[in-house]
């Protein structure tokens, strides 16, 4: 048996893109905590069996679109900041990569697609170092290219 082999969230890196065609996409040091969600979306109906209408009714479930999503949170450097401010309040999607930093044979590679900022928060508590976190809504298909 094949043991799993994990690798370290350094290796997981988002990056933003100046479009969908951009080769040369800018790694966001400052994220330092990033999540990639993906989400079947279903329409539900209580469905009776016709031939025992007496039992409770079954659920049946109809796929009715798939989504993506991802976030991020870390310590906030005002310069960077000012960056996904500026792609929060766009009024256009906002291009990104989500980065797998291995090679090819162990899983490497990454994921492209445009997002919608749903929100972008930026805090401080007693002082302390600022930090911010976004949520991002994936806008159509999120391509995966495996490493090269």
């Amino acid at each position: 048996m094949t043991q799993t082999v994990p690798f370290g969230g350094k290796d997981l890196r988002v990056l933003l893109k100046d479009s969908a065609a951009d080769t040369t996409p800018d790694f966001v040091a400052m994220i330092t905590t990033k999540e990639i969600e993906w989400v079947n979306e279903f329409d539900d109906a209580t469905v009776p069996e016709a031939d025992t209408p007496d039992q409770v009714p079954s659920r049946r479930s109809f796929l009715k679109a798939r989504a993506w999503n991802t976030s991020f949170s870390g310590i906030a450097d005002a310069k960077g900041f000012r960056t996904l401010q500026a792609a929060a309040t766009a009024d256009l999607p906002t291009y990104v990569q989500v980065l797998v930093a291995k090679v090819a044979a162990a899983g490497g590679g990454r994921w492209d697609g445009a997002v919608w900022f749903e929100n972008l928060k930026l805090s401080s508590q007693d002082n302390g170092v600022a930090k911010f976190s976004g949520q991002l809504r994936g806008e159509g298909p999120l391509a995966w290219t495996a490493a090269s």
